[in-house]
């Protein structure tokens, strides 16, 4: 694979996956768990958010650009550490009213998860059917905004 090739894909890649988990983060910086999280207290991963529903352990999600600047990636917008919240959050979320299915795939996390932190959202429109295509849910843009911006941990 070539050079452009890889820097293509890798584009790709972050303009879909918005949000990563410390799985893998660990895996794209060669680090432990406990290293990504102290990056994490420390500001060096300026915006991570904990989507855990429940007090038993956090679920960090990190901003894939922090991620691939940690690489050596340069950012054409700038470093993410000047990045203001609503700017990234921004980023995450399209600028409309957000389907479960979507969500998941946003928030990189499982659609049982999605389904467990739905009393932090708006719903905007209740699935059309209770399974196929139209067994989706549609939650307000500006509930799973303040969601995250509760959600993000410093």
């Amino acid at each position: 694979m070539t050079a452009a090739a890889l820097t293509a894909s890798l584009k790709v890649s972050l303009l879909r996956t918005p949000l990563l988990r410390v799985e893998t983060v660990q895996d794209c910086l060669a680090l432990t768990r406990e290293q990504v999280n102290a990056m994490i207290e420390s500001g060096e991963l300026p915006f991570a958010f904990d989507l855990a529903t429940t007090a038993k352990r956090k679920e960090p999600r990190i901003f894939t650009l922090c991620v691939a600047e940690r690489t050596g990636w340069k950012n054409p917008g700038g470093e993410t550490k000047n990045f203001q919240l609503p700017e990234v959050i921004g980023m995450i979320l399209p600028k409309r009213d957000v389907r479960s299915t979507e969500l998941a795939r946003l928030l990189a996390c499982s659609h049982q998860s999605v389904h467990s932190a739905k009393n932090h959202f708006a719903i905007v429109r209740q699935p059309a059917a209770s399974s196929g295509p139209n067994s989706y849910t549609v939650f307000s843009r500006a509930s799973v905004e303040k969601f995250l911006t509760r959600r993000r941990m410093t």
